[in-house]
């Protein structure tokens, strides 16, 4: 997520005979695709610990096996295909391709080591690897092609030497080849484009490896909807409708640093601040009424165990309203909207206080913020480990921060305990401020009104309220879980 304009029945009768995909996914204007590619890897093995019991030998064989070496050789590889986040998004190869992407997560791709080479420098090595993965591209990358004929050649770029291409790239200290707000070693690649008009590296094809890969179009769903009999029926907790919003602050501050009154001032010129205000005047409109509303809190866990409140910084507002349903019942419609610091290096608790039992028990959760290269919902982190979700309540999740796709599926999904219960919303590429209430109203429109629609509509909808006619603005928001829904109006 980043600020203001900085970077924003015959026919359903044949759907129901053709089984989609294990793992589908649906976007108006994006769409999943294998990626295949090969290339090389050189870097610094000195640390690489064969065991004997592994053959005590560095062999493709080796590599190839399930084991500690292939692990080892595993993540050194992924330290480099991170970079392709920033090329599939870069200027430079949105020039020369025509499109945008998102690489996916890691248990969906196969790599296999093809060779491997010594090099001068006795403690590194050359790895030669061939890449299959899952990816998502806009959509119109394919034209109107068939399934059979949705093939396209794309260029990839990658540092032959990740842990070098850092300093190789500096100029009088500073790194002209990504975003000068993503400048260090740790957090560059995101926006890694070394064909950027001042990058040391343009045209550079001794330390960029230069070169294709086949991109080839996966079916998408075409007619889902979510299972509303549930949603707006008993969903294990009677007939009410439990929406938890999360909006983060954008801002980040040294906050500890000013007096009470100016962080508040400073937190009330945030973008966020706006979007949670602006969200709930038009849920107002709506004929919403606030039940509760807690101002300038934070919550802190004490060393009796439980948690307490104090002054902080956050926000948070309840909201009712009774909805009648196109299924004919009456939803009690419960909406829980909290405004934080979703940092994962936050300084209190609150947003995991409540995020965690939204995870568990709501219906519907949307996070409205950054994503932290995945680290602000990392359900690996010490902040989640305690969560508990429901494995047979059905829910949706919908991760409105920038490029979720490759970080907040698949874990979710094995935490969940599978697909069947859980549909995950995400986008592709960076996300804006400007957008975010027309986002959260767009994706909730239907819900709020008790209104069976698609998905296809939804994503319609959501993808619409970006003001889609700018390229800045097309966040490749797509849906995956949706393919064993079985519900139909």
């Amino acid at each position: 997520m980043f600020t203001r304009w900085t970077f924003t029945l015959a026919i359903l009768i044949s759907f129901n005979l053709v089984p989609y995909p294990s793992s589908a996914y649906y976007g108006l204007r994006s769409t999943e695709a294998q990626l295949t590619f090969q290339a090389s890897l050189e870097t610094d093995f000195s640390d690489f610990v064969i065991p004997c019991e592994d053959g005590g030998s560095f062999s493709i064989v080796t590599l190839n096996q399930k084991g500690s070496p292939r692990k080892q050789a595993l993540k050194k590889v992924r330290n480099q295909l991170q970079f392709l986040v920033g090329t599939f998004q870069s200027e430079s190869f949105y020039q020369e391709f025509g499109y945008r992407g998102i690489l996916g997560e890691d248990h969906r791709s196969q790599i296999e080591f093809i060779d491997i080479e010594d090099t001068p420098d006795p403690k590194r090595k050359k790895l030669s690897y061939q890449f299959k993965g899952t990816v998502v591209f806009d959509k119109q990358a394919f034209g109107n092609a068939s399934y059979k004929n949705a093939i396209r050649t794309v260029p990839i770029k990658l540092p032959l030497s990740p842990d070098r291409i850092y300093k190789l790239s500096l100029v009088k200290g500073f790194n002209p080849c990504t975003d000068p707000e993503y400048n260090t070693e740790d957090d560059f690649w995101y926006f890694w484009d070394p064909d950027l008009k001042k990058c040391s590296l343009k045209k550079d094809s001794k330390n960029v490896i230069r070169t294709f890969g086949t991109l080839v179009r996966k079916k998408s769903t075409l007619l889902t909807y979510p299972e509303y009999d549930r949603l707006f029926g008993d969903n294990l907790n009677g007939e009410t409708l439990n929406i938890a919003l999360f909006f983060g602050y954008i801002d980040e501050i040294d906050i500890l640093s000013f007096r009470h009154s100016k962080r508040v001032r400073r937190r009330k010129r945030d973008d966020a601040y706006d979007a949670y205000r602006s969200t709930i005047q038009e849920l107002k409109k709506r004929g919403f009424r606030i039940t509760h509303a807690k101002e300038l809190f934070r919550v802190y866990p004490a060393p009796d165990g439980k948690h307490h409140f104090t002054n902080g910084l956050n926000f948070l507002t309840r909201l009712q309203k009774q909805v009648p349903s196109e299924l004919g019942t009456t939803i009690d419609l419960k909406i829980q909207i909290l405004l934080a610091d979703t940092s994962i290096d936050a300084k209190d608790a609150t947003f995991h206080h409540y995020i965690k039992p939204a995870f568990e028990s709501a219906d519907i959760v949307l996070y409205d913020g950054h994503s932290g290269l995945g680290g602000n919902l990392d359900l690996t982190s010490q902040e989640f480990q305690d969560i508990q979700f429901t494995p047979n309540k059905y829910q949706i999740y919908f991760f409105n921060g920038c490029s979720t796709y490759p970080y907040f599926n698949g874990s979710f999904f094995n935490k969940k305990g599978g697909r069947k219960n859980l549909e995950i919303i995400t986008s592709g590429l960076p996300t804006l401020t400007a957008t975010s209430v027309l986002n959260t109203l767009a994706f909730l429109d239907y819900f709020l009104e008790g209104k069976t629609r698609s998905y296809q509509k939804i994503l319609q909808n959501l993808t619409r309220s970006n003001f889609e006619e700018e390229e800045d603005l097309v966040y490749l928001l797509g849906v995956n879980g949706d393919e064993d829904n079985s519900f139909r109006p």
